[in-house]
């Protein structure tokens, strides 16, 4: 996530904050809603969901372990990109 935040830091400087801001916002929403997030099909990788952050474009790919009542965030992807992230190497 670091590298989004120095994108947004070098090339947005005003918006510089949205990014983080919109990160804080989901992490909340996902605290109390883990399933909010659409699933999303991964090869390899059960339950995957991906929660589009509207203000900045990102998506946030996560799964939601439910006996540990985790969250786990895998990527944080551009969805300007047009493809998501090769989430078929995390194990």
């Amino acid at each position: 996530m670091l590298a989004a935040e120095l994108w947004w830091a070098e090339r947005r400087p005003l918006a510089a904050s949205a990014l983080a801001d919109e990160l804080v916002v989901a992490f909340e929403r996902l605290r109390w809603f883990p399933k909010l997030g659409r699933l999303y099909k991964a090869r390899g990788v059960k339950a995957v969901r991906r929660l589009f952050l509207s203000r900045t474009r990102y998506h946030l790919y996560y799964v939601y372990n439910e006996d540990a009542k985790e969250v786990v965030i895998f990527s944080l992807w551009s969805a300007v990109r047009g493809k998501g992230p090769p989430l078929h190497r995390i194990s």
